[in-house]
């Protein structure tokens, strides 16, 4: 009860989390529940409490309608997928599925950070780890080795390390305490041909969408294209 009161405390920032990200009700369902259960023991008989249920879902509905119609969206297009995105963000996409179409194959394994399930469905690629997401937190030292063990031994043709921020794990970064021994491991067995992405501040729509990433293409893909000299 100490719990839900507590978290109940989000409601009078946020009535009803109206105003918040579609994940962010599922972290507070006590207070969600208790301000539903107070409302329902207040309004009787219980058709008030349907009324006011369904003014809640119209309300979230009209604020998700205007939040989508004033913001600038473009399409992106892929051979697998059709979304709406931000522009920056579909620019950013674009670059990223020319860069893996360029060093792979359709149904190749290729390895995304921190996350590229998106990318994978709509270049019809595959993820060569286990896992899908790479926030700190997610491996432990085990699961990091298993990692390093499918970079060497699978046919990985491509690694994406994208700027995504996560700040929300606090300050470290890949390479400065996150997946410390992986990026040695990626450093020494693949080459680093480039980067895709723009310097350019991002929007406020696209603040936690990643602006460049950098291409680690496997040694043997960058000899196919003479980016190494091939040694006998």
């Amino acid at each position: 009860a100490a719990v839900a009161a507590s978290a109940a405390v989000l409601l009078l920032r946020q009535p009803f989390f109206l105003r918040m990200g579609s994940y962010l009700p599922a972290a507070a369902p006590l207070a969600l529940v208790l301000a539903l259960g107070y409302a329902g023991r207040r309004l009787v008989p219980p058709s008030r409490l349907a009324l006011f249920l369904c003014g809640v879902v119209a309300a979230q509905a009209a604020d998700r309608w205007a939040d989508f119609r004033g913001r600038p969206l473009e399409p992106f297009a892929s051979a697998r997928a059709t979304v709406l995105v931000p522009p920056d963000e579909a620019a950013f996409l674009r670059e990223a599925v020319a860069a893996i179409e360029r060093w792979s194959r359709p149904g190749a394994l290729v390895g995304g950070f921190p996350e590229a399930g998106f990318l994978h469905f709509a270049t019809g690629r595959r993820s060569p780890f286990v896992d899908e997401l790479f926030y700190p937190g997610n491996q432990d030292a085990t699961a990091e080795d298993e990692m390093i063990r499918a970079l060497r031994e699978k046919p990985v043709r491509l690694v994406l390390v994208t700027d995504r921020p996560f700040p929300e794990y606090g300050p470290q970064t890949y390479r400065a305490g996150v997946r410390d021994g992986f990026f040695r491991a990626l450093d020494t067995s693949f080459v680093h041909v480039g980067e895709i992405g723009t310097n350019e501040p991002a929007s406020s729509a696209t603040r936690r969408s990643p602006r460049r990433a950098e291409l680690h293409v496997a040694r043997d893909a960058a000899e196919d294209v003479g980016l190494l000299e091939v040694r006998p």
